[in-house]
């Protein structure tokens, strides 16, 4: 999957302990490494304070969801400060995992490492 991800639009999701499903837009995602598989999802235009970001952090993990040319409507729902971004059928919830999008192109689970602080 990472040799073949030249670039795109992928939609990062966690499930927090305390306030649910939560998830962004992420336009800078790349593969760090294939041998141990490792990736960044750039989240730097995000604030400290974003949910999504304190989701990730309360649950050690998040998912990835590549998205393609049909899902327009997601990437801008998405990139919204709303809260409730998961209604409709599109995403599966199941307790204590994070949401994935049934139809991306494909999906992964990663485990967060430490955060590498930028300037």
């Amino acid at each position: 999957m990472l040799a073949r991800f030249p670039s795109g639009v992928t939609l990062v999701t966690a499930r927090g302990d305390c306030g649910g499903a939560r998830g962004l837009t992420v336009s800078a995602f790349c593969s760090v490494s294939l041998d141990p598989p490792l990736v960044v999802a750039s989240v730097a235009s995000v604030a400290r304070s974003a949910r999504t970001l304190t989701a990730i952090q309360e649950a050690g993990r998040f998912e990835i969801s590549h998205l393609g040319e049909q899902h327009r409507a997601v990437v801008s729902q998405f990139a919204t400060k709303g809260t409730d971004k998961f209604n409709g059928e599109w995403t599966v919830l199941v307790r204590h995992v994070s949401p994935v999008l049934p139809d991306a192109l494909f999906a992964m689970e990663c485990h967060r490492a430490p955060d590498i602080p930028g300037r």
